[in-house]
């Protein structure tokens, strides 16, 4: 058997001691009164629990090997528990006359609670007819307090003024009307302001209405006068047109009187020759039978004879027409020689270069032709 250590045998003693005390305390607890329960205290006090604290707290177990420190530990511990378990043993003890105590406690008030009730009942309804009086005079009072503050909010509100509900409702009423009156006439003010502006506003608008309808009146004018303009033109080289269509009818004209005038010489041409050509051979037929013998010496005769006769005849033509061919050659010239109008539009123009053009070309022609008359 190990031997024990001086420490466990402490441990033990400090245990034995305990368990007396707590069958003394047992004891002593079982000769009290009820009265005297309810005073009574654990029996393992703070300072014992110090000294446990103490004692083994610095137990400790280093390992396997350390059996001495397990059994100094063991004991040490089922001491600890001891105790523990002996405060739950009072505690029971302790509870169960409380509770019982609890009770009776209980079952008393309850008896005089029923005493007291209707007592105090009847004091409750008297003292709430003047309390209920008070709250109905503290709403009154309160409704019109919130209707008077929510007149003021109202009325701020007209000016264009907005503050928190409670400053409104704090304010005295000499506070509430300075104010007041002061918002008034700065909104009043601000309103004079605002319709100073809008006046001008309008003013400004009105003014700017007018200038467009100004520019806009100006602009129908314009727009009325350019397509005045473009009628203008437009009837202008229509009146060209027309000119051209006409000069080209009398230039057409013309041309069909040249022409038949240049038909009839040649026409004319023509007769005198055939007559030349006839006289010319009853000449030649009286001749030759007149004398064959003289055929050959009279041959080269009348062959002379009828080319005098032919440069006369020409030369007599030729003065018959120069009196129409210096005529047509001055109006020629004439009309070649005619001023362009100055045009200021680009179509106009167009058509008077083509026309001047095809005018020149039938005067050229006119005059290539009268060259070969």
């Amino acid at each position: 058997m190990k031997p024990v250590s001086a420490r466990a045998i402490k441990i033990i003693s400090l245990n034995t001691l305990e368990v007396e005390r707590t069958r003394h305390s047992q004891k002593k607890e079982k000769s009290m009164t009820k009265t005297e329960k309810q005073l009574v205290e654990y029996d393992l006090t703070t300072a014992a629990i110090s000294k446990l604290s103490s004692l083994y707290m610095d137990l400790t177990v280093s390992g396997l090997e350390d059996e001495a420190g397990f059994e100094e530990v063991e004991l040490a511990r089922k001491v600890v528990k001891g105790k523990r378990i002996a405060v739950e043993k009072q505690r029971k003890v302790f509870k169960s006359d409380a509770l019982e105590h609890g009770r009776m406690v209980d079952s008393k008030a309850k008896e005089i609670f029923s005493l007291l009730e209707p007592i105090e009942t009847h004091l409750t309804k008297e003292g709430d007819k003047i309390r209920d009086e008070e709250k109905r005079i503290e709403a009154e009072k309160e409704a019109k307090e919130k209707a008077k503050t929510q007149g003021r909010v109202d009325d701020l509100l007209k000016v264009n003024v907005v503050l928190d509900y409670f400053t409104v409702a704090t304010m005295t009423d000499e506070d509430y009307d300075t104010f007041y009156t002061t918002s008034r006439t700065n909104y009043e003010a601000e309103q004079t302001r605002l319709a100073a502006e809008e006046k001008a506003k309008a003013e400004k608008e009105e003014a700017e209405r007018l200038e467009r309808e100004a520019e806009s009146k100006r602009l129908a004018d314009e727009k009325e006068r350019l397509e005045k303009w473009d009628k203008e033109q437009k009837a202008k080289e229509e009146k060209i047109k027309a000119e051209q269509k006409k000069v080209q009818k009398e230039l057409e004209a013309f041309q069909a009187k040249l022409k038949a005038t240049q038909d009839k010489i040649d026409a004319d041409k023509k007769a005198a020759q055939d007559k030349i050509d006839r006289e010319a051979r009853d000449k030649r037929l009286k001749e030759e039978a007149m004398a064959l013998a003289e055929k050959e010496a009279q041959e080269e005769t009348e062959k002379a004879a009828q080319e005098k006769v032919w440069a006369e005849e020409e030369a007599q033509r030729k003065a018959d027409l120069l009196p129409d061919k210096k005529k047509v050659q001055v109006w020629v010239d004439a009309n070649l020689s005619m001023p362009v109008p100055s045009l200021k539009t680009e179509g106009a123009k167009e058509v008077l270069r083509i026309a001047v053009e095809q005018i020149d070309n039938i005067l050229h022609g006119v005059a290539a032709e009268i060259e070969e008359l």
